[in-house]
């Protein structure tokens, strides 16, 4: 993943550090904006991100809770698609 300009960054987010588009996220700016929360994401983390975003991709909308369990359950396994 590549550094990203600290000033264009800054200008991609509003007042709360949202991204002002969705055309702004890459895994990039997802390592920073966590990285300012002090998260180190993992790759248990980035394989539910990339399934959440393939969700995205696929229906345009983000899932509810049950619908992202019953996901991840068909995606990943029944291991990981628990609500527990």
């Amino acid at each position: 993943m590549s550094k990203l300009n600290s000033q264009a960054f800054d200008d991609s987010l509003d007042d709360e550090g949202y991204l002002l588009t969705l055309d702004c996220w890459n895994e990039s700016v997802a390592a920073e904006l966590a990285s300012r929360e002090k998260i180190k994401l993992t790759e248990a983390h980035w394989e539910i991100i990339r399934l959440i975003r393939k969700f995205y991709q696929r229906y345009q909308m983000t899932p509810a809770s049950r619908a992202l369990i019953s996901y991840i359950r068909k995606e990943l396994g029944s291991d990981k698609g628990r609500s527990v």
